[in-house]
Parts: structure tokens; sequence; C-alpha cells
């Protein structure tokens, strides 16, 4: 991101990100009865390595420390090794940003769990925007600009709890084709919102192919606003997150099904991220530039096909 225009906000971005970032700490190992809620490969370092600047997790607090979650299963890991991975590569980079969406997936109260997030950030403060211990914060003053962000994490936190910094997501309508939510007014007094696409919820009957297709047109529609957002009078006040991931196992049981490995590579047929990756590459999107297709598409798997997809979404932001 080192060449991108620092005036821009980072909503005007394309930008690549991952989808339940840190699990990829589950075995693929045949037999493991857990093998099907892998959604990654590489690990958060090596994701960011490879061009991804959107990190999903989705935590509680398991054996008294704060570790990643998906769903019930915990993954191994602890909050704090995962901002360890991300702090080095912002050592390593730091014309980068990254944005962390945050959300309490498990029994833990709002309370307990920020208590124990605001824990984690605090040692490494210095990298996070908008940094604050004070109740209340700076104050939210809208969506920053790639320049204050440069070297530092930009906390998405999914959650009504009060908490000193990051943008507040109030509320998210789960498994949602359009969900549209306010944001606190900006320091213009101009109002903002978070728009998403994250439908995951797939096919009663475990139909891959019939979930691709839906899926596919699921993603589609939303790209389509996302690049007819981009044709209006817009400044990017709007946070815009198309989400590829879908899944259909009852780990817990003896459901048959398909894991998030087999929507993103198709096993046979073409999957979503090829589809993703044939969308991008089309002729018939607009020219690419800043702000042709704002917004963060996080994905499963996306070195998935052929380790080109996080380029051609990257690509997107360069005339």
């Amino acid at each position: 991101m080192s060449t991108l225009d620092d005036t821009k906000s980072i909503a005007q971005y394309t930008i690549p990100g991952t989808h339940d970032s840190a699990a990829g700490t589950i075995s693929a190992q045949i037999g493991n009865p857990f093998g099907g809620a892998r959604t990654q490969t590489l690990d958060i370092f090596h994701q960011l390595l490879n061009g991804i600047r959107f990190i999903d997790t989705r935590l509680d607090i398991f054996l008294g420390t704060l570790q990643c979650f998906h769903g019930i299963l915990p993954l191994g890991i602890t909050f704090s090794a995962v901002l360890s991975q991300i702090y080095k590569f912002l050592q390593l980079h730091p014309s980068e940003t990254v944005i962390i969406s945050v959300k309490r997936e498990g029994s833990a109260t709002d309370s307990d769990l920020w208590a124990e997030v605001a824990a984690a950030i605090e040692p490494g403060s210095e990298f996070w925007w908008n940094y604050s211990t004070q109740s209340g914060g700076p104050g939210y003053t809208g969506l920053p600009t790639l320049r204050d962000s440069r070297g530092k994490i930009i906390l998405l936190r999914r959650s009504e709890y009060g908490f000193p910094f990051g943008i507040p997501v109030p509320s998210w309508p789960n498994n949602n084709p359009h969900a549209v939510v306010s944001l606190p007014r900006n320091s213009a007094g101009i109002l903002e919102q978070l728009e998403f696409q994250d439908q995951y919820v797939a096919d009663p009957n475990y139909d891959l192919s019939r979930d691709l297709d839906v899926k596919k047109t699921i993603f589609n529609d939303f790209l389509q606003y996302q690049i007819s957002v981009s044709r209006t009078n817009w400044l990017g006040r709007d946070l815009l997150l198309n989400f590829t991931n879908a899944a259909s196992r009852d780990v817990l049981s003896d459901k048959k099904g398909y894991t998030p490995r087999q929507l993103a590579a198709g096993d046979g047929n073409e999957g979503i991220n090829e589809y993703v990756l044939n969308l991008f590459q089309s002729s018939s999107l607009p020219p690419p530039g800043i702000g042709s297709i704002p917004g963060v598409i996080p994905m499963d798997f996306p070195e998935y096909p052929r380790n080109e997809l996080i380029a051609a979404i990257y690509m997107r932001n360069f005339s």
C-alpha cells in the first residue's frame, strides 16, 4: 500500500481479507471430525505477507486466556499471539495498515471479554489507530485516511459494548445478503455506515453445486452495488464488506455436506474463489483505480486458485 494515495479514506480502497482468519490452526488430517471447520491454510503473518489486509477474529475466554474460536471450537491460538504476528508484519512494513474485526464468539460477557481485549492490546498500543485507555476515548472522528492509519491496526469492534477506540459497529445482522449498520457521525457531522454481505448459511440439502450458484449470485449482487456506489458522489463514508464464504456441514453429527475449502476450491465445479478471480479479471468491470470497487473482500483459502486472487483484488486500486 506504500504507493497508494495517502489522502483517501480506507473505505475507498479495494482490500483483500480473510474470513475466520485464525482457523488455519485446525488440522486437516483425514479423520479429524473438526477438519471441516478449517478456513485458512496460512497463519496470520503469512496471510499479511501474501497481501491480506483485513483479519477476522472471533474470541472467547477459555482456560483463563483470551483465545480465538471458530464457533464452539477453540483454535489453540491466543489473541495476543495473533497480535504479535501483526506487529511483526507492521514493523517490517510500516507503510501498510491492517483492519482487524473482533467479535465475541462464546459465553464470556461483553465486559469480561473487552477487558481482556484491552489488556492484550495495551503492550502494543503504539500500533493501534486512535488508541486510548480513557472511558469514551478520543471520540469517533470518522473512517481514517490511509495517512492516518499507516503502520497501524484499525479495530473494527463488532459490539455495542463501550470501548475507548476503534470503529464501533453496534449491531451485525446475521447471515445477511445486504445489511446496513449506522456508525456514529464523523467530525464533520456526517453519518457514516457499514454495509456488508455475509450470507453464509447454505442449502439444507447440503448441495455444493447449488450453493455455489447461490453464493455466486449473492456475491455478485453486492459487488454490483459496490460498483454502483463508486459511480456516485461518494467520498468513502461507507465501509463495505463482501464475504465469499459459506459452508454446510455439521461437524458434530454424521450429516453430509461440504467444507469451506470445497466451496472455495469447487471440487470439480468452479469454486467461489475462481469465480471471484474471473470477475475481477473481467473486462466488463469498470476501469481499475482507487474507488472503482470500494470495500473489503474477506475470503476462505484465498490462495485458491493458483495464488492469483489476492493480487487481482489488490490491483483494482491502480489505474
